[in-house]
Protein backbone atom coordinates (compact mmCIF):
# COMPACT_ATOMS: atom_id res chain seq x y z
CA UNK A 1 0.00 0.00 0.00
CA UNK A 2 2.71 3.33 1.01
CA UNK A 3 4.43 1.40 -2.40
CA UNK A 4 0.99 2.05 -4.65
CA UNK A 5 0.54 5.65 -2.58
CA UNK A 6 4.43 6.67 -3.14
CA UNK A 7 4.15 5.98 -7.01
CA UNK A 8 0.91 7.64 -7.01
CA UNK A 9 2.66 10.80 -5.59
CA UNK A 10 5.36 10.34 -8.11
CA UNK A 11 2.95 10.32 -10.99
CA UNK A 12 1.25 13.18 -9.99
CA UNK A 13 4.40 15.16 -9.05
CA UNK A 14 5.92 14.48 -12.61
CA UNK A 15 1.87 15.48 -14.34
CA UNK A 16 2.59 19.21 -12.73
CA UNK A 17 5.64 19.75 -14.81
CA UNK A 18 3.70 19.05 -18.20
CA UNK A 19 -0.13 18.74 -17.35
CA UNK A 20 -0.64 22.34 -17.35
CA UNK A 21 1.96 22.93 -20.30
CA UNK A 22 -0.20 20.69 -22.34
CA UNK A 23 -3.34 22.49 -21.97
CA UNK A 24 -1.82 26.08 -22.33
CA UNK A 25 -0.47 25.02 -25.87
CA UNK A 26 -3.53 23.99 -26.89
CA UNK A 27 -5.45 26.99 -25.61
CA UNK A 28 -3.03 29.63 -27.48
CA UNK A 29 -4.62 28.57 -30.90
CA UNK A 30 -8.42 27.90 -29.57
CA UNK A 31 -7.80 31.63 -28.20
CA UNK A 32 -6.97 32.86 -31.85
CA UNK A 33 -9.58 31.17 -33.25
CA UNK A 34 -12.42 32.56 -31.41
CA UNK A 35 -11.14 36.40 -30.51
CA UNK A 36 -8.57 36.88 -33.06
CA UNK A 37 -9.46 35.56 -36.15
CA UNK A 38 -12.39 38.27 -37.00
CA UNK A 39 -9.29 41.03 -36.06
CA UNK A 40 -7.38 39.23 -39.05
CA UNK A 41 -10.26 39.62 -41.58
CA UNK A 42 -10.73 43.03 -40.68
CA UNK A 43 -7.13 44.03 -41.43
CA UNK A 44 -7.95 42.30 -44.87
CA UNK A 45 -10.77 44.69 -45.72
CA UNK A 46 -13.01 42.05 -45.86
CA UNK A 47 -15.74 44.52 -44.44
CA UNK A 48 -17.73 43.31 -41.57
CA UNK A 49 -20.63 40.99 -42.86
CA UNK A 50 -17.70 38.77 -44.59
CA UNK A 51 -15.81 39.32 -41.19
CA UNK A 52 -17.95 38.08 -39.24
CA UNK A 53 -19.65 35.47 -41.31
CA UNK A 54 -15.92 33.68 -41.91
CA UNK A 55 -14.44 33.86 -38.21
CA UNK A 56 -17.90 32.51 -37.50
CA UNK A 57 -18.13 29.30 -39.42
CA UNK A 58 -14.29 28.63 -38.02
CA UNK A 59 -17.03 27.76 -34.95
CA UNK A 60 -17.83 24.47 -37.13
CA UNK A 61 -15.22 21.46 -36.06
CA UNK A 62 -16.16 22.55 -32.35
CA UNK A 63 -19.28 21.45 -33.55
CA UNK A 64 -18.92 18.64 -35.71
CA UNK A 65 -15.59 17.05 -34.57
CA UNK A 66 -17.15 16.03 -31.43
CA UNK A 67 -19.42 13.41 -32.85
CA UNK A 68 -16.47 11.80 -34.35
CA UNK A 69 -14.60 11.30 -31.08
CA UNK A 70 -14.82 7.55 -30.76
CA UNK A 71 -13.45 7.12 -34.56
CA UNK A 72 -10.72 10.00 -33.85
CA UNK A 73 -9.45 8.41 -30.99
CA UNK A 74 -8.77 5.30 -32.43
CA UNK A 75 -7.11 6.09 -35.73
CA UNK A 76 -3.45 5.44 -34.26
CA UNK A 77 -1.94 4.90 -31.10
CA UNK A 78 -1.84 7.39 -28.13
CA UNK A 79 2.09 8.65 -29.23
CA UNK A 80 1.49 8.88 -32.99
CA UNK A 81 -1.63 10.77 -32.47
CA UNK A 82 -0.33 13.00 -30.04
CA UNK A 83 3.12 13.58 -32.14
CA UNK A 84 1.32 13.84 -35.37
CA UNK A 85 -1.72 16.67 -33.93
CA UNK A 86 1.41 18.73 -32.80
CA UNK A 87 2.91 18.68 -35.85
CA UNK A 88 0.02 19.17 -38.03
CA UNK A 89 -0.62 22.28 -35.63
CA UNK A 90 2.41 24.18 -36.13
CA UNK A 91 2.76 23.46 -39.90
CA UNK A 92 -0.98 24.97 -39.57
CA UNK A 93 0.04 27.66 -37.65
CA UNK A 94 3.57 28.51 -40.00
CA UNK A 95 0.51 27.86 -42.70
CA UNK A 96 -1.56 30.70 -41.44
CA UNK A 97 1.96 33.33 -40.82
CA UNK A 98 2.99 32.70 -44.38
CA UNK A 99 -0.02 33.07 -46.45
CA UNK A 100 -1.53 35.92 -44.29
CA UNK A 101 -0.77 38.62 -46.94
CA UNK A 102 -2.00 36.47 -49.66
CA UNK A 103 -6.30 37.10 -49.29
CA UNK A 104 -9.06 35.98 -47.70
CA UNK A 105 -8.67 31.96 -48.76
CA UNK A 106 -5.43 32.09 -47.93
CA UNK A 107 -6.26 33.22 -44.42
CA UNK A 108 -9.76 31.20 -43.78
CA UNK A 109 -8.20 27.83 -45.02
CA UNK A 110 -5.25 27.43 -42.45
CA UNK A 111 -7.65 29.39 -39.98
CA UNK A 112 -10.32 25.94 -40.55
CA UNK A 113 -7.11 23.53 -40.25
CA UNK A 114 -5.87 25.07 -36.78
CA UNK A 115 -9.60 25.27 -35.42
CA UNK A 116 -10.24 21.44 -36.02
CA UNK A 117 -6.39 20.58 -34.60
CA UNK A 118 -6.97 22.58 -31.55
CA UNK A 119 -10.62 20.62 -30.87
CA UNK A 120 -8.83 17.40 -32.05
CA UNK A 121 -5.56 17.84 -29.64
CA UNK A 122 -8.21 19.26 -26.73
CA UNK A 123 -9.82 15.29 -26.94
CA UNK A 124 -6.67 13.86 -27.12
CA UNK A 125 -5.48 15.65 -24.15
CA UNK A 126 -8.99 14.92 -22.18
CA UNK A 127 -8.65 11.34 -23.06
CA UNK A 128 -5.30 11.03 -22.14
CA UNK A 129 -5.98 12.27 -18.74
CA UNK A 130 -9.02 10.20 -17.94
CA UNK A 131 -6.81 6.77 -19.00
CA UNK A 132 -3.66 7.67 -17.01
CA UNK A 133 -5.14 9.50 -13.66
CA UNK A 134 -7.65 9.06 -10.93
CA UNK A 135 -10.30 11.58 -9.87
CA UNK A 136 -8.21 12.66 -7.30
CA UNK A 137 -5.33 13.62 -9.31
CA UNK A 138 -6.83 15.50 -11.98
CA UNK A 139 -8.56 17.28 -9.05
CA UNK A 140 -5.32 18.28 -7.56
CA UNK A 141 -4.52 19.75 -10.96
CA UNK A 142 -7.70 21.68 -11.98
CA UNK A 143 -6.54 25.06 -10.53
CA UNK A 144 -3.48 25.23 -12.47
CA UNK A 145 -4.44 23.38 -15.70
CA UNK A 146 -7.08 26.37 -15.40
CA UNK A 147 -4.51 29.37 -14.51
CA UNK A 148 -2.63 27.90 -17.54
CA UNK A 149 -5.35 28.01 -19.98
CA UNK A 150 -6.48 31.48 -19.30
CA UNK A 151 -2.79 33.18 -18.98
CA UNK A 152 -2.49 31.75 -22.52
CA UNK A 153 -6.06 33.68 -23.32
CA UNK A 154 -4.92 36.58 -21.99
CA UNK A 155 -1.07 36.18 -24.22
CA UNK A 156 -3.15 35.37 -27.35
CA UNK A 157 -6.20 38.04 -27.71
CA UNK A 158 -3.91 40.81 -25.31
CA UNK A 159 -0.19 40.53 -25.92
CA UNK A 160 -0.20 39.62 -29.39
CA UNK A 161 -2.43 41.92 -30.56
CA UNK A 162 -0.96 44.62 -28.60
CA UNK A 163 2.72 43.68 -30.13
CA UNK A 164 0.97 43.39 -33.71
CA UNK A 165 -0.38 46.75 -33.10
CA UNK A 166 3.02 47.53 -32.13
CA UNK A 167 4.48 46.26 -35.31
CA UNK A 168 2.44 48.03 -37.36
CA UNK A 169 2.99 51.57 -35.87
CA UNK A 170 6.99 50.72 -36.45
CA UNK A 171 6.96 49.38 -39.67
CA UNK A 172 4.48 50.80 -41.83
CA UNK A 173 3.00 47.50 -43.13
CA UNK A 174 -0.16 46.16 -41.72
CA UNK A 175 -0.07 42.63 -42.98
CA UNK A 176 3.59 41.92 -42.69
CA UNK A 177 3.05 42.52 -38.74
CA UNK A 178 0.43 40.30 -38.28
CA UNK A 179 2.82 37.53 -40.01
CA UNK A 180 5.48 38.35 -38.01
CA UNK A 181 3.29 38.34 -34.62
CA UNK A 182 1.83 34.51 -36.08
CA UNK A 183 5.33 33.48 -36.15
CA UNK A 184 6.24 34.42 -32.38
CA UNK A 185 2.71 33.19 -31.40
CA UNK A 186 3.81 29.59 -33.29
CA UNK A 187 7.27 30.01 -31.18
CA UNK A 188 5.71 30.03 -28.42
CA UNK A 189 3.09 27.27 -29.04
CA UNK A 190 6.40 25.08 -30.50
CA UNK A 191 8.43 25.88 -26.52
CA UNK A 192 5.12 24.89 -24.87
CA UNK A 193 4.95 21.64 -26.83
CA UNK A 194 8.98 21.24 -26.53
CA UNK A 195 8.39 21.34 -23.07
CA UNK A 196 6.16 18.99 -22.52
CA UNK A 197 7.72 16.07 -24.58
CA UNK A 198 11.09 17.00 -22.54
CA UNK A 199 9.31 15.93 -19.19
CA UNK A 200 6.67 13.36 -20.70
CA UNK A 201 6.41 10.15 -22.72
CA UNK A 202 3.21 9.32 -24.41
CA UNK A 203 2.71 6.14 -24.01
CA UNK A 204 2.92 3.36 -27.48
CA UNK A 205 -0.68 1.99 -26.30
CA UNK A 206 -4.45 3.18 -27.35
CA UNK A 207 -7.07 4.67 -25.76
CA UNK A 208 -9.75 2.59 -24.15
CA UNK A 209 -12.54 1.28 -26.21
CA UNK A 210 -14.77 3.09 -25.04
CA UNK A 211 -18.71 2.82 -27.01
CA UNK A 212 -19.47 6.13 -28.55
CA UNK A 213 -22.27 8.49 -26.74
CA UNK A 214 -25.33 8.33 -28.46
CA UNK A 215 -25.72 12.10 -29.63
CA UNK A 216 -28.94 12.97 -27.15
CA UNK A 217 -29.47 16.24 -26.58
CA UNK A 218 -32.70 17.83 -25.59
CA UNK A 219 -34.51 20.25 -27.89
CA UNK A 220 -35.89 22.33 -25.40
CA UNK A 221 -32.51 22.59 -23.62
CA UNK A 222 -31.59 23.86 -26.83
CA UNK A 223 -33.77 25.88 -27.06
CA UNK A 224 -32.85 27.59 -23.75
CA UNK A 225 -29.22 28.12 -24.40
CA UNK A 226 -30.26 29.55 -27.81
CA UNK A 227 -32.38 32.30 -26.12
CA UNK A 228 -30.07 32.42 -23.21
CA UNK A 229 -27.34 33.20 -25.37
CA UNK A 230 -28.86 35.39 -28.58
CA UNK A 231 -28.13 38.57 -26.83
CA UNK A 232 -24.32 37.60 -26.20
CA UNK A 233 -24.04 35.93 -29.67
CA UNK A 234 -25.02 39.26 -31.78
CA UNK A 235 -22.47 41.45 -30.06
CA UNK A 236 -20.11 39.17 -29.70
CA UNK A 237 -18.04 40.19 -32.84
CA UNK A 238 -20.19 43.26 -33.02
CA UNK A 239 -18.51 45.02 -30.26
CA UNK A 240 -15.09 45.00 -31.77
CA UNK A 241 -16.41 46.10 -35.39
CA UNK A 242 -17.81 48.87 -33.02
CA UNK A 243 -14.37 49.54 -31.13
CA UNK A 244 -12.72 49.84 -34.42
CA UNK A 245 -15.09 51.39 -36.58
CA UNK A 246 -14.67 55.18 -37.01
CA UNK A 247 -17.03 58.14 -35.40
CA UNK A 248 -17.98 58.71 -38.42
CA UNK A 249 -19.62 55.31 -39.00
CA UNK A 250 -20.80 55.28 -35.16
CA UNK A 251 -17.85 53.87 -33.75
CA UNK A 252 -14.88 54.32 -31.22
CA UNK A 253 -12.44 55.01 -33.40
CA UNK A 254 -10.05 52.74 -31.25
CA UNK A 255 -6.56 51.65 -31.95
CA UNK A 256 -5.94 47.50 -32.45
CA UNK A 257 -3.57 48.44 -29.44
CA UNK A 258 -6.60 50.08 -27.39
CA UNK A 259 -8.51 46.73 -28.64
CA UNK A 260 -5.98 44.26 -27.08
CA UNK A 261 -5.53 46.43 -23.86
CA UNK A 262 -9.34 47.01 -23.13
CA UNK A 263 -11.21 43.55 -24.59
CA UNK A 264 -8.01 41.30 -24.90
CA UNK A 265 -6.32 41.77 -21.12
CA UNK A 266 -9.05 43.76 -19.08
CA UNK A 267 -12.43 42.20 -20.67
CA UNK A 268 -10.37 38.64 -20.67
CA UNK A 269 -9.53 39.42 -17.13
CA UNK A 270 -13.33 39.83 -16.20
CA UNK A 271 -14.37 37.48 -18.19
CA UNK A 272 -11.98 34.79 -16.23
CA UNK A 273 -13.29 36.29 -13.11
CA UNK A 274 -17.12 35.93 -13.50
CA UNK A 275 -16.57 32.75 -14.50
CA UNK A 276 -14.53 32.02 -11.45
CA UNK A 277 -17.61 33.95 -9.40
CA UNK A 278 -20.24 31.60 -11.04
CA UNK A 279 -17.75 28.53 -10.30
CA UNK A 280 -17.78 29.37 -6.21
CA UNK A 281 -20.86 30.83 -5.38
CA UNK A 282 -22.84 27.19 -5.99
CA UNK A 283 -20.44 25.36 -4.15
CA UNK A 284 -21.49 27.60 -1.14
CA UNK A 285 -24.91 28.11 -2.01
CA UNK A 286 -27.61 26.31 -3.87
CA UNK A 287 -30.28 28.51 -5.35
CA UNK A 288 -32.21 28.72 -8.33
CA UNK A 289 -32.46 32.29 -7.88
CA UNK A 290 -29.10 32.71 -7.44
CA UNK A 291 -28.36 30.83 -10.62
CA UNK A 292 -31.36 32.91 -12.35
CA UNK A 293 -29.26 35.92 -11.30
CA UNK A 294 -26.31 34.72 -12.88
CA UNK A 295 -27.91 34.00 -16.17
CA UNK A 296 -29.73 37.66 -16.30
CA UNK A 297 -26.43 39.11 -15.52
CA UNK A 298 -25.72 38.46 -19.61
CA UNK A 299 -28.25 40.73 -20.74
CA UNK A 300 -26.38 43.81 -18.88
CA UNK A 301 -23.57 42.97 -21.71
CA UNK A 302 -25.59 44.83 -24.58
CA UNK A 303 -26.75 47.20 -21.78
CA UNK A 304 -23.12 48.87 -21.34
CA UNK A 305 -22.42 48.63 -25.09
CA UNK A 306 -25.42 50.85 -25.86
CA UNK A 307 -24.32 52.93 -23.13
CA UNK A 308 -21.05 53.76 -24.74
CA UNK A 309 -22.96 54.45 -28.21
CA UNK A 310 -24.86 57.67 -26.22
CA UNK A 311 -22.19 58.28 -24.25
CA UNK A 312 -18.59 57.65 -25.82
CA UNK A 313 -15.85 56.87 -22.97
CA UNK A 314 -13.72 59.51 -22.63
CA UNK A 315 -10.33 57.67 -22.41
CA UNK A 316 -8.57 54.55 -22.57
CA UNK A 317 -9.67 53.94 -18.32
CA UNK A 318 -13.30 54.71 -19.11
CA UNK A 319 -13.39 52.29 -22.03
CA UNK A 320 -11.20 50.02 -19.77
CA UNK A 321 -13.87 50.30 -16.87
CA UNK A 322 -16.89 49.23 -19.24
CA UNK A 323 -15.62 46.41 -20.96
CA UNK A 324 -14.92 45.13 -17.34
CA UNK A 325 -17.88 45.54 -16.20
CA UNK A 326 -19.92 44.00 -19.63
CA UNK A 327 -17.28 40.97 -19.60
CA UNK A 328 -18.40 40.33 -16.06
CA UNK A 329 -21.90 40.02 -16.95
CA UNK A 330 -20.95 37.47 -19.44
CA UNK A 331 -18.42 35.64 -17.61
CA UNK A 332 -21.06 35.14 -14.31
CA UNK A 333 -23.47 34.32 -17.21
CA UNK A 334 -21.89 31.77 -19.32
CA UNK A 335 -20.56 29.94 -15.84
CA UNK A 336 -24.13 29.65 -15.11
CA UNK A 337 -25.03 27.66 -17.99
CA UNK A 338 -23.18 24.46 -16.65
CA UNK A 339 -25.71 23.60 -14.88
CA UNK A 340 -28.05 23.25 -18.66
CA UNK A 341 -24.79 20.60 -19.52
CA UNK A 342 -24.81 17.80 -17.27
CA UNK A 343 -23.11 16.07 -19.95
CA UNK A 344 -20.34 18.36 -19.81
CA UNK A 345 -17.83 16.32 -18.24
CA UNK A 346 -13.86 17.26 -19.43
CA UNK A 347 -11.48 15.51 -16.64
CA UNK A 348 -10.14 19.47 -16.71
CA UNK A 349 -12.24 22.69 -15.84
CA UNK A 350 -13.62 24.48 -19.19
CA UNK A 351 -12.28 28.20 -19.38
CA UNK A 352 -13.85 30.82 -20.26
CA UNK A 353 -13.10 30.61 -24.08
CA UNK A 354 -13.38 26.92 -24.08
CA UNK A 355 -17.33 27.07 -22.70
CA UNK A 356 -17.47 28.66 -26.34
CA UNK A 357 -16.22 25.70 -27.90
CA UNK A 358 -18.87 23.71 -26.08
CA UNK A 359 -20.40 21.85 -29.32
CA UNK A 360 -24.08 23.04 -27.50
CA UNK A 361 -23.13 26.29 -27.28
CA UNK A 362 -21.27 26.74 -30.20
CA UNK A 363 -24.10 25.49 -32.33
CA UNK A 364 -26.00 28.26 -30.56
CA UNK A 365 -23.82 31.27 -31.21
CA UNK A 366 -22.95 30.11 -35.07
CA UNK A 367 -26.10 31.82 -36.62
CA UNK A 368 -26.56 35.12 -34.35
CA UNK A 369 -22.85 35.36 -35.35
CA UNK A 370 -22.33 35.34 -38.60
CA UNK A 371 -25.24 37.48 -39.19
CA UNK A 372 -24.39 40.46 -37.34
CA UNK A 373 -21.75 41.92 -39.08
CA UNK A 374 -24.78 41.96 -42.16
CA UNK A 375 -27.23 43.52 -39.25
CA UNK A 376 -24.56 45.85 -38.22
CA UNK A 377 -23.78 47.42 -41.84
CA UNK A 378 -27.97 47.90 -42.29
CA UNK A 379 -28.64 49.30 -38.68
CA UNK A 380 -25.63 51.29 -37.27
CA UNK A 381 -24.64 50.14 -33.98
CA UNK A 382 -26.95 52.28 -31.82
CA UNK A 383 -30.07 50.45 -32.88
CA UNK A 384 -28.19 47.16 -33.06
CA UNK A 385 -27.39 47.00 -29.30
CA UNK A 386 -30.88 48.35 -28.59
CA UNK A 387 -32.14 45.37 -30.86
CA UNK A 388 -29.71 43.09 -28.32
CA UNK A 389 -30.59 45.13 -25.51
CA UNK A 390 -34.54 44.76 -25.77
CA UNK A 391 -34.13 40.99 -26.48
CA UNK A 392 -32.50 40.30 -22.88
CA UNK A 393 -35.84 40.04 -21.32
CA UNK A 394 -36.72 37.08 -23.23
CA UNK A 395 -33.63 35.44 -20.88
CA UNK A 396 -36.95 36.02 -17.83
CA UNK A 397 -38.86 33.59 -19.47
CA UNK A 398 -36.40 31.14 -20.46
CA UNK A 399 -34.69 31.15 -16.45
CA UNK A 400 -38.05 30.59 -15.48
CA UNK A 401 -37.94 27.45 -18.06
CA UNK A 402 -34.64 26.39 -16.83
CA UNK A 403 -35.78 26.33 -13.24
CA UNK A 404 -38.55 23.99 -14.49
CA UNK A 405 -36.16 21.91 -16.58
CA UNK A 406 -33.64 21.61 -13.56
CA UNK A 407 -36.80 21.17 -11.06
CA UNK A 408 -38.09 18.20 -13.31
CA UNK A 409 -34.77 16.40 -13.47
CA UNK A 410 -33.98 16.26 -10.03
CA UNK A 411 -37.83 14.55 -9.14
CA UNK A 412 -36.83 11.66 -11.80
CA UNK A 413 -33.31 11.23 -10.59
Amino acid sequence: MPATHHSATESLGKAWRWVPGLYAAGEIPSSMIIYVSLLMFLQLDCGSALSTCYSSLLFLPSVLLPLCRHFLLRTARVHIQFYGVQLALLASLVWLAYTFPHGRVGLWLPLLAVSALSVWHRMLADALLEQQMDARSRQFLAQPVLLARQASLVLTYGVLIILVGGLQVITRQPLTAWSKGLFILTGMVLLLFAGVLSTHRFPATRFHATPPLPFSFPWRTGALLLVLLLPQSLMFHARVLMLLAGYNQGGLACTIQEVGFAQGTVGVLALCLGDAVSRWLPLHRESARLHTAMMLSMGLSPAVYLLMTVCPPSGLFTLCMATFAAQLCFGLGLGACRTLLPHLSSPMPTSAAGMLQVPAIAACMILPMACSGWMVEHMGYHHFFLLATLLAPLSWLATKWAGRIRQTARIQS
